[in-house]
């Protein structure tokens, strides 16, 4: 089967451009042909996989069979949407989140009018929509389209030797942070969650890139309001990625809704309990006792960061080896034979 995966661009940071990688090289080892093709820039050139810019479809050279498309909100995407129908190839749409409440909420008309104008009438077309979750379906449902979705959460691989965390003797628990710093994402509570403690066994980390001029607005909340023990890393490459997943008792989620969340999955890949919202769709984490799945209210941060920060060492051991457990059942293999299966159906016309 030939299979192409069309995405604006791949910034090697970008949840985004994890999924398309992950899934190809998956599809690659089962025997299809596949290949990603982009529209601005790639950061990945040790992917593994085979990947060019394009200016248009039409460089392809060869009618794929199936086309996954990963995000919508340029008009290179709507126009590679537009090719597809024009030469009869089915194709198949992850918004990735960008159907979710929040981010249609930023720049609202400017997006809307580009929703309601290209994007809507694309994704009605589409052969299926592809969902991490159910409140991504939720969403689509909520916006009149009535495109059939399809259900497969994120992947993801479990690293060696995470599997034990030693501290030194007296040395800090380190609570992390990892991802965008910006407004969605909660920070403003957890850092009242994290004065409020006033300890001094902790320090919170966070890591990423500031969005917006937002990380700088917390670095000046933190120092104007003497909130002590926290730590700002920066962006963080792959190599930083794994220092600090591996260096972290406890991984933190604030956001008040996520459609996924990449990040939970890899923290608990390293063994890490995770703390995170109701908002996230990580009810598992405290069915499998390996995390806190809380309120997003500051009481709440306050209870799990405190049962987190006090828990013994045998206790966080066993809820981080839970935690590599359930990120176990969440499988790059899995994925790529889910939706390798669905192209098949799509691309035969046959329903699912």
């Amino acid at each position: 089967m030939r299979v192409v995966h069309v995405i604006e661009g791949l910034p090697r940071t970008a949840g985004t451009t994890v999924f398309p990688i992950e899934v190809a090289r998956e599809q690659l080892a089962l025997g299809h042909e596949v290949e990603i093709v982009h529209f601005t820039f790639n950061d990945c050139a040790d992917s593994g996989v085979r990947i060019r810019r394009v200016e248009s479809l039409d460089e392809l050279g060869y009618r794929p069979d199936i086309v996954h498309m990963h995000a919508f909100w340029s008009l290179c995407q709507v126009r590679a949407m537009r090719w597809c129908r024009q030469h009869g190839v089915p194709y198949v749409v992850s918004p990735h989140g960008g159907l979710m409440p929040r981010v249609l909420r930023k720049g609202w008309l400017k997006k809307h009018l580009f929703f309601w104008v290209f994007v809507k009438p694309a994704l009605k077309k589409a052969a299926v929509l592809h969902c991490t979750g159910e409140g991504e379906r939720t969403a689509v449902e909520a916006l009149g389209i009535r495109t059939r979705t399809f259900t497969v959460p994120l992947g993801c691989r479990l690293p060696v030797g995470s599997e034990v965390k030693v501290k030194g003797e007296g040395e800090q628990r380190m609570v992390l942070f990892l991802g965008r710093l910006g407004e969605e994402k909660g920070l403003e509570l957890l850092l009242e969650a994290w004065k409020e403690i006033q300890t001094t066994s902790g320090k919170l980390v966070l890591a990423g890139p500031s969005w917006q001029g937002y990380g700088e607005k917390l670095r000046e909340k933190v120092e104007v309001e003497k909130i002590g023990g926290v730590e700002f890393a920066g962006p963080a490459d792959e190599a930083m990625k794994d220092r600090l997943y591996r260096a972290a008792d406890v991984f933190v989620l604030s956001s008040p809704m996520e459609n996924f969340s990449l990040v939970v999955l890899e923290a608990l890949a390293y063994g890490a309990p995770v703390i995170c919202t109701k908002g996230t769709p990580w009810k598992g984490i405290a069915e499998q006792d390996c995390g806190w799945w809380i309120d997003y209210t500051r009481e709440s941060f306050v209870r799990a960061l405190k049962d987190a920060l006090e828990a013994s060492d045998e206790k966080l051991g066993e809820m981080g080896a839970r935690a590599r457990a359930l990120a176990g059942t969440y499988d790059w293999r899995r994925v790529a034979e889910r939706l390798t299966g669905l192209y098949l159906n799509r691309a035969e016309g046959a329903c699912s």
